[in-house]
């Protein structure tokens, strides 16, 4: 009797609820499968992404490192020209005094 008393509560044919379920199961499989392909999209997208920007950090890494030795040259011209614009200084101001 139990069993009779659960199907008199169920009022659609089963031929319906089968089609509803599967329904329901493929737009569910669906959704999860497009879930899937937009996820593994954004892993491969920031797999990219770390990948440039590795790329980056280290060619800007190099180019501090050209900077700073081309600063250094530059300090060090500076500083021999400033030497050398005071030994003609000198030259000019013992030239004056004899």
């Amino acid at each position: 009797m139990d069993n009779q008393e659960q199907n008199s509560q169920f009022k659609s044919p089963k031929n319906k609820l089968i089609k509803f379920f599967q329904i329901s199961r493929n737009k569910w499989k669906q959704k999860y499968k497009e879930l899937k392909k937009y996820s593994k999209y954004l892993i491969n997208k920031i797999r990219f992404l770390e990948a440039s920007k590795a790329k980056w950090k280290k060619e800007s890494k190099e180019l501090e490192k050209i900077l700073k030795a081309k600063e250094k040259e530059l300090q060090q011209l500076k500083e021999e020209k400033s030497h050398s614009q005071a030994k003609a200084l000198e030259k000019k101001n013992l030239k004056c005094t004899l």
